[in-house]
């Protein structure tokens, strides 16, 4: 991933040396004066033509292969996460055993009574740790059936502080990150390495790249949903005089009572059945 990454950040240092070239051959074309020969002129022309129309589809073509590449070496990455998850929310020991907690997890809590340490393959703690938090441990099964096992049975663990999650390669994490503040958390999760995304017409998709999210969220713009609130009384404007009949100097003329919003009427209306 490192050498493709490198390959990219070559390409876009290219791409501006050749823009700023482009910038300075404009810059010098539209410095001739009226005394300039008529053909040095014509030929200058052509020449930044010929220079633009030769290298900017090199260019296009260059960054296409580039995010090819990015987007096979994503796949294979990915391909070897597919018998690794994240377990985060476990406490931190100093003489701790990561694979004594996950087996005690899966059996203990999750009831998965054939799981023991001969289903894990590694199993380690991931980041430097620090007093206030507990790192995540990564957990790499010997066979999908294990994995499968404590995925399917995740559920169990909603009344902890444990989250199992998949080990996503860094650009699925960000598609999957941005997805989730731009779709919401409830429409994005990921299946087997791959961020799926619920649309608002209740269509599911995959989302591979940043390119494809980028379509989608020009296609479905994020709404932000508005909290019900009651309907508040409307506020009368201070009267400039005081018309016949009113409310003697001294005394405040009733406010206008306050209304309820259909919300409110409905549930007061269930309690009185």
């Amino acid at each position: 991933m490192t050498s493709s990454q490198a390959l990219q950040e070559t390409q876009m240092s290219l791409e501006r040396t050749v823009i700023a070239r482009m910038d300075e051959f404009e810059r010098r074309l539209g410095s001739f004066s009226s005394s300039t020969k008529k053909a040095d002129l014509e030929e200058l022309t052509q020449e930044y033509c010929s220079f633009k129309e030769t290298v900017l589809p090199m260019l296009r073509l260059l960054q296409d292969q580039i995010l090819r590449i990015a987007a096979q070496v994503d796949e294979m990455d990915s391909q070897t996460r597919r018998n690794a998850l994240l377990v985060s929310g476990i406490k931190e020991d100093d003489d701790e055993s990561p694979e004594a907690l996950i087996c005690d997890m899966a059996v203990s809590v999750m009831g998965i009574s054939n799981f023991d340490k001969t289903s894990i393959v590694h199993c380690v703690r991931l980041g430097v740790r620090r007093p206030d938090s507990n790192r995540p441990i990564l957990v790499k099964f010997g066979n999908l059936k294990s994995k499968s096992d404590i995925w399917m049975s995740k559920t169990k663990l909603k009344s902890s502080q444990v989250v199992i999650s998949e080990f996503l390669t860094k650009p699925r994490q960000r598609i999957f990150l941005r997805a989730r503040r731009h779709f919401g958390i409830s429409s994005c999760w990921t299946r087997s390495g791959t961020v799926m995304v619920r649309l608002p017409d209740d269509s599911r998709v995959k989302v591979l790249t940043e390119a494809a999210l980028d379509e989608l969220c020009k296609k479905h713009p994020a709404v932000t949903p508005v909290a019900k609130e009651a309907v508040k009384a409307p506020i009368a404007k201070p009267a400039t005089s005081q018309p016949k009949g009113s409310s003697p100097k001294g005394r405040t003329a009733p406010s206008a009572p306050a209304t309820r919003s259909k919300t409110a009427g409905s549930a007061a209306s269930r309690d009185k059945r």
